[in-house]
């Protein structure tokens, strides 16, 4: 579980967002209502980092996103998988 605060630009509107999960092929987030299947987004997160894709899936205030280019598995990103 990864729960971090981050900002996201989906088709031009900004928000806040929680980040709930990451694997090398997107991130689970909280806080994203009303966004669609296919919108696009730009996740930014609190240590600046950027992650760009679609939505994979949206369920009430819940959504995932694919990213554009999946992550190695090594990612520093995973490092809190260990704490």
């Amino acid at each position: 579980m990864l729960n971090d605060i981050g900002k996201a630009e989906i088709n031009g509107e900004a928000r806040t967002v929680l980040i709930t999960d990451a694997s090398s092929g997107g991130l689970g987030l909280d806080f994203t209502e009303g966004v669609k299947d296919g919108d696009y987004i730009t996740v930014v997160l609190s240590t600046g980092r950027t992650f760009r894709g679609e939505i994979a899936w949206s369920a009430g205030t819940r959504s995932g996103i694919r990213f554009d280019e999946e992550l190695p598995h090594n990612d520093i990103l995973f490092s809190w998988e260990s704490v």
